[in-house]
C-alpha cells in the first residue's frame, strides 16, 4: 500500500532467498515467543541487515503470491516515519487485474486487523503457481491464519515441513510449530458461510477481521467473487458455479 508517509511499494521477492530473511519477516509473528536467529541458524549481522531492509525507514517491500487464474495474495510491508520515529504495518490483500480494488485479508502493526485467512483458503493457496515454493507460501502467510477448525496434525505437518525446507533448525521446528498454531497473531476464529450468499466466500466471526463481510465487496462482481472462491478452495460441489 502506497501511502505519502512511506516510500513506494517495490517488488522485493529476491529477499526470500537472502540470509537472515525468515527470521527477520516472522520477528512481528513469533519474536516475543523465540529467539528466531538462533532456531534457523542465522548470523545475527545478516538478520539485522534484513530487519532493515524490510522495516527500516525509506522502504516498502512487497511480495505478491500468484493463486491461479490470475488472482494473486500480495503482502505490502509499508514503513512510516524515520528511524527514531518509525512504526510499520504489513497489509495482506488479495488482487486481481479485473477488480478495482483489491479485497482486504488482514494488516499487522498500526490498525491491526485480522485474522485474514480460514484453514480451506490457507491450505489451498499453498498449492498455487508462482515465484514461491509451497513451503514459502506456507510462512509468507503464517502470520494472517486463524481458523478454531484448523486440523491440528495436518497443519503441523504442512508447517513442520515449511520450516525445514526454510533452513530452522531440526531441534527449533517443534517449538516454531507449537509457537505459530498455539500463539495465532490474531487468536482462532470461527468461519462460515454467510445465509443468503452464494458466491462460496467464507466470512469471519471475529469482529477485528476484515473479513467480517465477503472479500472485496463492492469491488467485484458475483461471477468474480465465485471464481476468487474456486481458486481459495471453498466452493463446493453444492454452491453455485
Amino acid at each position: 500500500m502506497d501511502s505519502e508517509d512511506s516510500a513506494p511499494t517495490v517488488p522485493s521477492e529476491h529477499l526470500v532467498n537472502r540470509a537472515g530473511f525468515w527470521p527477520a519477516y516472522l520477528d512481528p509473528l513469533l519474536g516475543t515467543e523465540l529467539d528466531l536467529t538462533e532456531a534457523f541458524g542465522d548470523d545475527p549481522a545478516d538478520v539485522d541487515e534484513m530487519l532493515g531492509l524490510l522495516y527500516g525507514p525509506d522502504t516498502s517491500p512487497q511480495f505478491t503470491l500468484p493463486l491461479a487464474d490470475g488472482y494473486a495474495i500480495e503482502i505490502d510491508v509499508s514503513n512510516y516515519g524515520d528511524a527514531d520515529d518509525l512504526e510499520t504495518s504489513i497489509f495482506y490483500t488479495v488482487a486481481h487485474t479485473d477488480w478495482t480494488r483489491p479485497g482486504f485479508l488482514a494488516t499487522l502493526g498500526i490498525d491491526e486487523s485480522g485474522p485474514g485467512l480460514a484453514w480451506p483458503e490457507f491450505h489451498t493457496a499453498v498449492h498455487a503457481p508462482g515465484a514461491f515454493d509451497a513451503h514459502e507460501r506456507t510462512l509468507l502467510r503464517a502470520p494472517i491464519l486463524g481458523d478454531a477448525a484448523t486440523p491440528r496434525p495436518e497443519a503441523e505437518a504442512l508447517l513442520t515441513a515449511a520450516f525445514t525446507a526454510c533452513g530452522a533448525n531440526p531441534d527449533a521446528v517443534s517449538a516454531l510449530v507449537d509457537a505459530v498454531l498455539d500463539g495465532a497473531y490474531f487468536g482462532d476464529s470461527e468461519w462460515i458461510h454467510p445465509e443468503g450468499d452464494d458466491t462460496g466466500l467464507l466470512v469471519c466471526q471475529d469482529s477485528n477481521s476484515a473479513r467480517t463481510l465477503p472479500i472485496g465487496q463492492g469491488g467485484r462482481t458475483t461471477d468474480q467473487a465465485r471464481a476468487l472462491a474456486r481458486v481459495l478452495g471453498t466452493l463446493g460441489e453444492g454452491d453455485s458455479s
